[in-house]
């Protein structure tokens, strides 16, 4: 997460409480420990709090259920997929057609 996507999730959390710290140092410290943390999920999280809790989230409280684990495991199944992209592209690659490379040459610097 990024800070323009903490200083949304605290307006979002504002909204709800209206006394929530959403100073500077706040941003920051909320930053330092969501930093890791995919927006989407976070505020999923605290819309979640808002319905169920009468009192404003802690960190913990954004972070629940959200371990560095799951995102290794969403990364890794990422990183399969481009490079299982990637394999298709390099099956369906071919060469230039004969003579494109010369004829290129030429135009760019001229016949020699």
């Amino acid at each position: 997460m990024n800070k323009a996507e903490v200083i949304q999730l605290l307006i979002v959390i504002k909204q709800a409480y209206s006394g929530y710290d959403t100073s500077p140092s706040s941003v920051g410290n909320h930053l330092n420990y969501l930093a890791d943390m995919p927006y989407d999920q976070a505020l999923a999280n605290v819309r979640q709090h808002i319905l169920t809790d009468k009192f404003p989230p802690k960190i913990a409280d954004i972070r629940k259920g959200y371990t560095a684990d799951q995102e290794h495991e969403q990364l890794k199944a990422e990183t399969a997929a481009f490079f299982k992209q990637q394999n298709e592209w390099a099956a369906q690659a071919a060469p230039p057609p004969a003579g494109m490379k010369e004829a290129l040459r030429d135009r760019l610097f001229g016949k020699h």
